[in-house]
């Protein structure tokens, strides 16, 4: 399936975004009002490891242990399909997606079952699945590509730099983008429940004061910033307008031309909606095994939750900051890859 890549003129061809428009940034010379301390880090690095323990990834908190245990006992180049398929069908899931890598480099990669319950057609290496908050790995890297581009600065106040909207609560103003790339902003709303096919969608704004169609509450700063680290979907969406308001472009174009089109992700999109014709994908599915009406869950939530991806496409991120990857050439590390495993 052709990867859906919105176009952006203001973006350069080399897949920089020295075009776009500058903020006004606090001088280099001058201390920044508060770093992430190395504590800070270590308590949210801490509490990311926890929720991953907690959440169902898609396929299930048994699953997810079940494979982990099968991956473990099997060979370096295979997975037995029989094991996977009895280990679906006691977890009540009907298609699995997998890839695996080794010592920083891609061993191999399977398809197990169907897209949707009660359906035919099977898994693909290309088929979709919804990455959920795995998105919050592609805008942090877009953020970073906007701070190696010189029109962020890890510790820039995100009021200083919001266009018509300004982040409200506890020393708001204090809140930095480095803060909320760690989730120690202490900025609420966990996570997003996200939005059936067909019915009304919120404006990014709309999201962040919560106001309806909204259905999650208006994001704010609940807690000191800088403090623990207490995981905030919110506080990604804020770096979502903040990256539109400092560059003028769309997110989804954006992050496409800086993050996914450099790695060669080339079965991944953020479009919410999808577009026409996007059909090569997993439904999701509820407690009870039962089919989502309308296959899946819209997110205008771009950056905390809007990606589409594969688990091949999902390696790649983490193949290109390898040590091994980073003595290569660049274009070897972004096409080392055939296009499906």
């Amino acid at each position: 399936m052709a990867p859906d890549r919105p176009a952006d003129p203001q973006v350069g061809a080399d897949g920089r975004a020295g075009a776009l428009r500058r903020p006004h940034r606090r001088p280099r010379d001058r201390a920044p009002r508060r770093r992430i301390t190395e504590l800070q880090l270590e308590q949210g690095q801490a509490m990311q490891a926890d929720r991953r323990k907690l959440l169902r990834l898609g396929l299930g908190s048994a699953l997810a242990a079940g494979l982990a245990s099968t991956l473990a006992a099997c060979s370096r180049d295979s997975l037995d399909p029989a094991d996977m398929d009895a280990l679906l069908a006691r977890e009540n899931v009907p298609g699995a997606s997998v890839a695996l890598m080794k010592d920083g480099e891609p061993a191999w990669s399977a398809s197990y079952g169907v897209k949707a319950a009660g359906g035919a057609e099977p898994v693909a290496a290309e088929t979709r699945f919804q990455a959920a908050s795995i998105s919050k790995v592609m805008n942090a890297l877009l953020v970073l590509a906007l701070v190696r581009d010189g029109l962020l600065d890890l510790d820039m106040p995100v009021n200083a730099a919001l266009h018509g909207w300004q982040l409200e609560g506890i020393d708001a103003d204090s809140v930095t983008v480095a803060m909320l790339l760690s989730h120690t902003g202490g900025t609420n709303v966990p996570g997003f429940a996200g939005y059936p096919p067909g019915t009304p969608l919120p404006t990014i704004l709309q999201v962040l004061d919560g106001l309806p169609p909204a259905n999650s509450p208006p994001i704010r700063v609940e807690r000191p910033p800088g403090g623990p680290a207490e995981y905030s979907g919110g506080g990604t969406t804020i770096l979502q307008k903040l990256v539109s308001d400092i560059t003028g472009a769309d997110y989804a174009s954006l992050l496409h031309r800086l993050v996914l089109d450099p790695l060669a992700m080339d079965h991944s999109s953020i479009a919410q909606p999808p577009p026409a014709g996007f059909a090569d994908f997993a439904s999701g599915h509820d407690a009870d095994g039962n089919t989502l009406p309308g296959g899946y869950r819209i997110h205008p939530e771009l950056a905390a939750a809007g990606l589409w991806s594969t688990p091949s496409d999902l390696l790649r991120p983490l193949n290109a900051s390898s040590p091994r990857c980073a003595a290569r050439p660049a274009l070897s590390c972004r096409r080392r890859w055939p296009g499906a495993w």
